[in-house]
């Protein structure tokens, strides 16, 4: 492994590290806890990567019919050029040798359009919320330290623009990591969905994370997407 950089991302300033961008994205959520690799669109199963020998014809167990990419690329492309297109959208990479190994992004909402996104009423009125969406390592990269810093690039993004109140959604059926880990930071839930996954979402003030909290921010992290 080189030593880690970090790079600031948009995909019309430096669109050559898109492709590795989705391919890292790909392979982050094709393993546990997601299982996002392959899915039946029949059946409407899913297998992570780990699962592959249970699958090795890539075809339903269950009917049959070939199995697709869970996160086919142009999907992924269409998403992530419609979120860093947002207001005050921030992206940071990380990279290994020049080959990008985690991503971290998120962006400005209004509270009306973040009950929109989220198909849930959170209930904030601010006319300025920081949305943490994604933030992920690949596996053989995780617990160095590299999600934490990941995270804190785009935490002094959201404050030198001045939004101070981040939402993020995690699941707690079981825990996530990033529903622990945010729990730790101080985070408060404030609405939940009541569904499989338990997801709920949680909110805290920026500001005060970063003065307060700041220097101790767990360096542990191993790298989880806030959905």
């Amino acid at each position: 492994m080189n030593a880690i950089t970090y790079e600031r991302f948009n995909p019309t300033v430096n669109p050559e590290l898109l492709p590795q961008l989705i391919r890292c994205y790909q392979d982050v959520f094709s393993t546990t806890p997601w299982s996002e690799w392959k899915t039946c669109k029949c059946c409407k199963k899913k297998w992570g990567i780990e699962q592959w020998r249970d699958i090795p014809t890539l075809r339903c167990p269950t009917c049959g019919k070939p199995l697709t990419d869970f996160w086919p690329s142009d999907v992924v492309e269409r998403d992530i050029r419609k979120e860093l297109s947002m207001p005050n959208a921030t992206c940071w990479l990380a990279l290994d040798g020049g080959n990008v190994i985690g991503f971290s992004w998120g962006y400005a909402l209004t509270g009306i359009e973040l009950d929109a996104k989220l198909g849930i009423t959170c209930g904030l009125t601010e006319d300025r919320i920081a949305y943490q969406d994604e933030i992920g390592v690949a596996m053989p990269y995780r617990s160095k330290h590299i999600a934490s810093e990941l995270f804190k690039l785009r935490l002094g993004d959201f404050i030198a623009a001045k939004l101070f109140t981040g939402v993020v959604r995690t699941k707690t059926n079981p825990p996530s990591v990033t529903n622990l880990w945010f729990n730790r930071l101080g985070y408060k839930v404030i609405v939940h969905y009541n569904d499989t996954d338990g997801r709920v979402i949680m909110v805290r003030n920026l500001r005060s994370l970063i003065a307060e909290e700041s220097p101790n921010i767990p360096m542990k992290y191993p790298g989880e997407c806030c959905r």
